[in-house]
């Protein structure tokens, strides 16, 4: 029989490392999600980005809506890239409602606002 008292394992001992819970990760990836912006006409990739340059104190990059797009319960506001996917135009699927399958792309953009992109990346 093992006793725990005088184990000197590693796996016993608080080395003060960050304890995440779940309401950790809440306040992380939904209270703390990118701002949201509501297009009021269609604009084209180069216009997004000059719109997003507006917020470019604010964050890092800014989720553009077009107009008209109904949003799922589930889209994925907690969506992070890395740190090279931060120069290009993040854009999204329209999804089928049964299938749930994409059907189109950008209706929902993740732009950065550095005002430069490299280009677009489907997610």
């Amino acid at each position: 029989m093992i006793n725990l008292k005088d184990a000197k394992s590693e796996l016993f001992e608080f080395k003060g490392q960050n304890v995440i819970t779940p309401w950790d990760r809440l306040k992380k990836y939904i209270f703390q999600s990118y701002p949201v912006v509501e297009l009021d006409q269609e604009m084209s990739e180069d216009e997004m980005v000059a719109k997003a340059f507006e917020y470019i104190g604010k964050d890092v990059m800014v989720w553009m809506i077009k107009p008209g797009v109904k949003l799922r319960k589930d889209f994925p506001w907690h969506y992070r890239p890395n740190d090279l996917g931060k120069n290009f135009v993040n854009i999204f699927p329209k999804v089928g409602q049964r299938s749930g399958r994409a059907v189109g792309w950008g209706d929902v953009c993740l732009v950065p606002t550095n005002g430069v992109s490299h280009g677009t990346v489907k997610k």
